[in-house]
């Protein structure tokens, strides 16, 4: 940053010793408008290709978790087929069929950030599997109430990947979206190892505190389920 603003910097520092009064001062005055403008912009434009460094170096490393979940697939298959254990070869296609069509649905959600977010969690999250389940033609109304859910879920998983830190027991983290004429209604549940629902068993500040950052995206946060589920209902505007 300041390697950005130096001629500005330089610029004030003359300003202050220059000795050539009123012409001096209205040099260095229009001297140090333009630099400082021109630093606004070189500064602007590392950040932006920053972020376009980080953005590539997230992509190429979801793509890469993307083709190590692919490796395990072909080798599950191959080990059935190994063993003899074809019946498990059509079940297990069609589970991956049923992701598929699950991507697919997401993909066609319009406000491409939230799509994107959706698409890429399982392999951001670290803390347990997430398994995202919309269903076909799922649109919200508008892109502001697209814009607050996304906003929520950026929260909410932030909230869980902390809470996750000490859980070795999280195996499965579903999340479901449903929608009706006034309402986008968000459930997600925690499975074990063993497909046994989980408690959310977490501090009474943490749950405060994800209370109060939903209600600045207008999130309604309930508890579901005698403490086995999380629901967050959201009015559409």
């Amino acid at each position: 940053m300041i390697r950005s603003f130096a001629p500005t910097i330089l610029i004030g520092i003359v300003w202050v010793f220059q000795p050539f009064g009123m012409i001096g001062n209205m040099i260095c005055f229009i001297g140090s408008i333009v630099s400082l403008w021109g630093g606004i912009y070189f500064y602007h434009q590392r950040i932006q290709k920053q972020a376009l460094i980080e953005e590539a170096d997230q992509i190429k490393w979801i793509l890469s978790q993307q083709r190590h979940d692919w490796m395990n697939h072909i080798q599950v298959l191959m080990g059935y087929q190994t063993l003899g254990k074809s019946d498990k070869i059509t079940p297990y296609l069609m589970k991956l069929v049923e992701t598929s069509m699950q991507e697919r649905n997401i993909s066609e959600i319009g406000y491409a950030p939230l799509a994107v977010y959706l698409m890429t969690l399982p392999h951001r999250f670290q803390n347990g599997n997430i398994q995202v389940v919309v269903s076909s033609g799922f649109q919200l109304p508008n892109q502001q109430d697209e814009q607050r859910l996304l906003r929520i879920l950026e929260v909410l998983f932030s909230w869980l990947e902390k809470q996750g830190e000490d859980q070795a027991n999280w195996s499965l983290i579903e999340t479901k979206f449903e929608i009706d004429e006034q309402h986008l209604n968000l459930w997600i549940t925690m499975k074990s190892v063993d497909h046994e629902l989980l408690s959310w068993t977490f501090p009474p500040h943490e749950w405060e505190k994800l209370r109060n950052d939903m209600n600045k995206w207008n999130g309604d946060l309930q508890i579901s389920n005698q403490d086995h589920g999380l629901q967050i209902q959201l009015q559409l505007r």
